[in-house]
């Protein structure tokens, strides 16, 4: 097949941009309105996971291999075949991409990043999407979290990404649970999903209610295993139990303040806050002024808090983890008030 000299592939700016596995797929599904009932009727759930050394929170369904999205045909292409079949894995890339396919996969960033920042940060390995390209140019287009301090589309030289791709080995390579690889992602354009009215009352209960998910809407995760990494987990509103316990060590100087776990609350009520907008527009719910001002609140507490603790880590001054927490019970029990009061609708 001849390639085209360039072709660059939809995109938009991530809702969720908490986690890669999320933000590349909501990079794709947000660029059309179809897929919009699936992501709302998903994406309810809070789980956290914690041990003696690592916290961390995470949405569900984790759709970390992407076989439960409709709207996502995947391959996973291991190293090996690449390395066998796929000898010029640039020339793959392009081939990829001219076939409408985006690529998700582990590089070692630090040439592109040489090429964007004009730094060298060293060997630092992390998920990458890339989802176009210009001959002429010699770029790829890809999309990730390293090069601006959060979630962006950047140019690329080519050879920067292929070095990148090439200096990861399959020990370092953990995506997708370590399985390793390259996936292709290509929207499925004979998809079809309706809003599932009866699965967001489920998910919501289930949130309310602190239970754990049906394993058929888990995927690869199993009970009691976060994220298969075997940590405690918790779900829905208890995992707030577990964030106390967790800024309780950060006050107390004992564990650091990772940013990703505010942020992923926070994008959580963003969601939340689109949900109940798209559900009062498509006749789902009355347009009731109580439930929109009820979940902007708590968006808006949710940003606040996660300014904060950025703040505090950005300055290296210890927060105050009493306030903090009061601030979290605060907003989880607005959640409470909130969702009795959507499922009294349902």
């Amino acid at each position: 097949m001849k390639s085209k000299k360039e072709k660059v592939l939809p995109v938009a700016y991530p809702s969720i941009t908490s986690w890669p596995w999320h933000a590349i797929l909501f990079s794709i599904l947000e660029t059309r309105e179809e897929t919009k009932p699936w992501i709302y009727s998903n994406y309810i759930n809070l789980v956290g996971g914690m041990d003696d050394v690592v916290t961390s929170f995470d949405f569900s369904p984790n759709v970390i291999d992407y076989a439960i999205c409709p709207w996502i045909n995947a391959q996973l292409f291991s190293r090996e075949y690449l390395s066998k079949n796929h000898k010029n894995i640039k020339q793959f890339f392009i081939d990829a991409i001219d076939s409408g396919a985006y690529i998700f996969t582990i590089i070692n960033t630090q040439y592109a990043f040489r090429n964007i920042i004009g730094e060298n940060i060293g060997k630092y390995i992390h998920e990458t999407m890339i989802y176009g390209y210009d001959v002429e140019k010699g770029k790829f287009n890809i999309a990730d979290f390293t090069y601006r301090g959060k979630y962006s589309f950047e140019e690329v030289d080519m050879d920067c990404v292929v070095k990148g791709y090439l200096d990861v080995n399959v020990e370092e390579d953990y995506i997708a649970h370590r399985r390793e690889g390259v996936f292709l992602l290509k929207f499925n354009e004979r998809a079809k999903y309706k809003f599932d009215l009866a699965l967001v009352k489920y998910y919501l209960k289930n949130y309310i209610n602190g239970k754990g998910l049906d394993c058929t809407t888990r995927t690869v995760i199993t009970d009691n295993s976060f994220m298969n990494t075997g940590l405690e987990e918790k779900t829905g509103i208890s995992s707030y139990d577990l964030l106390f316990h967790y800024l309780t060590l950060v006050g107390a100087g004992s564990r650091a303040i990772d940013k990703r776990i505010p942020h992923v609350i926070f994008d959580h009520k963003e969601l939340m806050l689109k949900r109940l907008l798209f559900m009062i527009d498509e006749g789902f719910i009355e347009n009731d002024e109580n439930i929109i001002y009820k979940i902007t609140k708590i968006r808006d507490l949710a940003m606040q808090n996660r300014n904060l603790l950025l703040k505090s880590m950005v300055a290296s001054v210890p927060i105050k983890s009493d306030d903090i927490i009061n601030k979290y019970m605060t907003l989880r029990d607005m959640e409470m008030d909130l969702y009795d009061l959507v499922l009294q609708q349902l």
